[in-house]
């Protein structure tokens, strides 16, 4: 369910389903009771995509939203993301919904404590190693930056790393064969999965949202 328009359609359907897709229209159409599940994900869905990760906002109209989604009879409502728990409490606030992050490996009523899967030190070993090769890697690129590194880099409280460009559309074939490259000479394959994204792959612990859904 997307709470914003998000369509990449012709112009006649952009319109429908800009007119279907606002917040107000999609409340509407819910029934005033339950029992019923509402589960949402973030990026591109209560908000838009942005180039620059951090640059994303989740607007006060959608919280609003939320909110009166929440107060409905019986009504639950669950936010999953590949952003941790910590990330989605910072972008939606304190709302009474469960939280599932980093793609299900973390969970619970607003609680990132709450995991599936917790990841302890010898894990956080493991991501390290695999972020340093990989900005090790990165640095060896021609032209770098350390403002590339930043926006590209994403280590996940050392449960899961990300590579992102849709700041660099241009690097995305270096930064998938880098990711590729250090991912075959990485020594604990079978602790972690590896997930395509909207121009992001990722390292991650072999958890899913249909697991947190579930």
């Amino acid at each position: 369910m997307s709470l914003e328009p998000s369509s990449k359609n012709s112009p006649q359907s952009d319109k429908l389903i800009s007119e279907l897709s606002a917040p107000a229209t999609v409340v509407s159409c819910i029934p005033d009771h339950g029992p019923l599940s509402i589960i949402l994900d973030k990026d591109g869905t209560l908000d838009p995509k942005v180039t620059k990760r951090d640059e994303a906002k989740v607007s006060p109209k959608v919280v609003e939203q939320i909110k009166r989604l929440i107060a409905l009879d019986d009504v639950d409502v669950a936010l999953i993301s590949g952003r941790s728990v910590q990330e989605l409490r910072e972008l939606v606030g304190q709302l009474p919904i469960d939280f599932y992050g980093l793609h299900g490996a973390e969970g619970g009523r607003g609680d990132e404590n709450s995991l599936f899967l917790s990841p302890d030190k010898e894990t956080h070993q493991k991501i390290a190693l695999f972020s340093d090769q990989f900005r090790r890697g990165l640095r060896e690129l021609h032209n770098w930056s350390h403002e590339q590194e930043v926006s590209i880099c994403e280590e996940k409280g050392g449960k899961g790393f990300a590579a992102h460009w849709r700041a660099y559309p241009n690097m995305e074939s270096h930064i998938q064969n880098l990711f590729t490259e250090v991912w075959q000479a990485f020594p604990h394959k079978e602790d972690f999965h590896i997930q395509n994204g909207d121009c992001v792959i990722e390292l991650k612990l072999p958890s899913s949202k249909g697991d947190a859904l579930s």
